[in-house]
This record gives C-alpha cells, sequence and structure tokens, in this order.
C-alpha cells in the first residue's frame, strides 16, 4: 500500500475486501489542510486524476468537456459579438464555483475568477492524462510512484 498512488484509496479497498465497512463523513467542525499552496496542491491533485481518470477514458473525457466546455463557448460568444450568453455563462459557472465553496467551508472570493479556475483544472486533468500515459505519477512524499503500483 506504500507505494499505491492513492494510498487512502488502496487503504479503503483492502478494508472492504476483508469485509469491513467503508464511507465518508462530513464534520463541519474538523479543519483539515491537506496540501500547503498551489503548487502542492496542483501536485497532490495531479497525482490523484491520474490514477482515478488514467485508464477511464470517458471519464477523462468527460471531465475535459465539463471544464473545457463552457469558457470555450463563452469565448466563441464573446467573438461572435453576443456578450448575453458569455456573461450567462460566466453568472452560471461563478455561481456553481461560489456554491461549491461555500458548502465546503472555502473562501468564496474566487468564484469571481471563473472561467480561470476550470481553465487550470483543464490543465491539470491533461498534464495527470500525461503522466499516466508515460507510467509515473507525480512525486508523493519524496517517494516516486509508477503506474505498476496503481490498482
Amino acid at each position: 500500500m506504500r507505494d499505491a498512488p492513492l494510498d487512502d484509496l488502496a487503504l479503503a479497498r483492502a478494508l472492504r475486501a476483508a469485509g469491513a465497512r467503508t464511507g465518508f463523513w462530513r464534520d463541519a467542525g474538523l479543519r483539515i489542510r491537506m496540501y500547503r499552496g498551489f503548487p502542492a496542491t496542483f501536485r497532490g491533485w495531479r497525482r490523484n486524476l491520474a490514477s482515478i481518470l488514467g485508464g477511464e477514458r470517458p471519464a477523462a473525457c468527460a471531465a475535459l468537456a465539463i471544464w473545457i466546455a463552457p469558457p470555450a463557448v463563452a469565448a466563441a460568444a464573446l467573438a461572435a459579438g453576443c456578450p448575453g450568453p458569455a456573461l450567462a455563462i460566466w453568472a452560471a459557472g461563478g455561481l456553481s464555483s461560489l456554491v461549491l465553496r461555500w458548502s465546503g467551508g472555502h473562501p468564496r472570493w474566487p468564484a469571481v475568477l471563473y472561467p480561470l479556475p476550470a481553465m487550470v483544472a483543464a490543465v491539470l486533468v491533461l498534464v495527470a492524462l500525461s503522466d499516466y500515459r508515460r507510467g509515473r505519477f507525480a512525486p508523493w512524499k519524496g517517494r516516486e510512484l509508477r503506474r505498476a503500483a496503481a490498482r
């Protein structure tokens, strides 16, 4: 399990294989900081997404479409001289971001930056898929993780 790209997922799978029940719980009073800063967050999610989406082409394409399509349509609307649809897409994306941030207890102000976070997420998915194809995940806790250790 030590070399699994998602050691928590590997632990949950091992527990379930042994007959234990697993699940997710949310504790509003609990604050855990998994990553410190943007570089660590990008590297951590890069590893996670490579492991989760790497072998799942339809899911990877869906994730990319979710992140890329709305900003692309908004840009096309602006280029065509139709600011109304672009504004509607920006508002819907910003509102979605706001709701997710609020429900997760995160700062809400970055919601106004939509679609920039969507573009960063799309780049993240592309980098993760590239890592998966190369057979290497982003380093984690000083360890080099290879695809052979996954799944």
